[in-house]
């Protein structure tokens, strides 16, 4: 009997060995006895997860009074304030030459009179011809936003892309810039807006992203804002872009899963990298700046951002950074 508890205890002992990969062991066995040295950082680990957990508790905590981004764009209906009246022969003609605007909202239970909403009388290149600008269903989450040119008679589609077009500008009756808000599809939560300029030579039209701003929808919204930007410059090596103003370092946080996991940093900007301060605040005793960054050097850049097959614009995010990290006094 007491050589099968014998046996029991060995193989147990050997099994706790093999199993507790956070164990080292080192045996040591001369003549007259076994020095057993022992170093776990299961005790660690433990109380790591238990001050994450207190963190992260208090941090959300401090966040039920934050409110977050709703906007940063435009105003919410555009182009209200530069449509025409609808005019029916024109919407038909368009069916006619684009039947599938009209099969897209058929194969998506959709009645004429919801398409007819979604289609907007603006004229985009000061020729006096009422042209159409629709915004709608895109057969899919994302909404559409496409430009038909009108002679008077027939169109022709000249820009097509997903989401909104928002905060349209005209100069001497031409369409000369305007934004597209695109919200991230389905769970994405980042939001990015196309800054986009239109140039005119003779009876066609051009369109080029001059630049793109990001950011994440559950950044913290500025309150105070300033009337205008003042620039500034980073002074330390490397500064964490954060979504709100609260320091939370090397914990990792649910929330921000797939865009580095640790606590609320959204990026890095490197020393000598100017941006623009759009709003100030003091939280928990500290000074803090929403800002406009340049985008390149972080070390999550918001993929939106490059999903335009044109690589030449000017690439941007939203974020609270430390004025104490900064030039600004």
């Amino acid at each position: 009997m007491k050589l099968r508890w014998y046996f029991l205890f060995i193989a147990s002992l050997s099994c706790l060995l093999s199993c507790n990969q956070t164990t080292k062991k080192e045996i040591h066995i001369d003549n007259t006895q076994i020095k057993t040295e022992s170093t776990t950082n299961n005790s660690d680990s433990l109380a790591k997860r238990l001050n994450d957990s207190i963190k992260l508790e208090s941090y959300y905590e401090w966040r039920k009074d934050i409110k977050t981004i709703e906007s940063l764009h435009g105003n919410s209906s555009p182009l209200t304030q530069w449509e025409k009246e609808k005019d029916t022969l024109m919407i038909n003609e368009l069916l006619a030459q684009y039947p599938d605007l009209l099969t897209l909202y058929q194969y998506n239970d959709n009645s004429l009179d919801e398409l007819k909403k979604d289609l907007h009388f603006v004229d985009v290149n000061g020729d006096k011809h009422n042209d159409i600008i629709f915004q709608g269903n895109s057969g899919g989450e994302s909404e559409m936003t496409s430009i038909y040119l009108s002679d008077g008679y027939t169109f022709e589609k000249i820009f097509s892309e997903y989401q909104y077009i928002e905060n349209l500008q005209f100069d001497d009756n031409k369409l000369i810039s305007f934004e597209m808000f695109s919200p991230g599809c389905c769970a994405d939560p980042q939001i990015v807006i196309f800054d986009y300029e239109v140039s005119h030579n003779n009876h066609t039209m051009s369109f080029n992203i001059k630049k793109a701003r990001g950011y994440l929808d559950y950044t913290e919204a500025p309150t105070d804002m300033l009337k205008e930007p003042v620039f500034f410059a980073i002074t330390k090596e490397t500064v964490p872009v954060r979504c709100d103003s609260y320091v939370l370092d090397d914990t990792p946080n649910p929330e921000f899963e797939g865009y580095g996991n640790q606590g609320n940093s959204i990026a890095d900007i490197t020393k000598g990298k100017v941006g623009q301060a759009i709003a100030y605040k003091t939280s928990n005793s500290q000074e803090w700046i929403f800002a406009l960054l340049p985008c390149e050097d972080s070390n999550y850049e918001y993929y939106s951002l490059n999903d335009k097959s044109s690589t030449s614009y000017t690439k941007e995010m939203y974020g609270w950074i430390l004025k104490s990290e900064t030039d600004l006094k």
